[in-house]
């Protein structure tokens, strides 16, 4: 009879307790979502980013407050 144990964790993440190993893969996913439309359409991405130098300072303010809004709202929403 062979009796079987759990191998011990190993990686990077080692030592992080779960908290900060799920904000570092939030980070993870933000930036592969980030560099999504840059690599794939650069000129679309140009196009968007001189838009939005042209916004105003209150545009770009409720459109941020609007996307950490649904961030936190969908977070909630899965975390509960």
């Amino acid at each position: 009879m062979s009796s079987r144990t759990a191998s011990a964790p190993s990686g990077f993440f080692v030592g992080l307790n779960h908290m900060w190993q799920d904000l570092l893969v939030a980070l993870a996913l933000a930036m592969i979502l980030e560099g999504l439309l840059p690599f794939l359409s650069p000129r679309n991405y140009r196009q968007m980013v001189e838009m939005l130098a042209r916004s105003s300072d209150s545009m770009i303010r409720r459109t941020g407050f609007i996307l950490m809004f649904a961030g936190v709202l969908l977070v909630y929403l899965l975390k509960s």
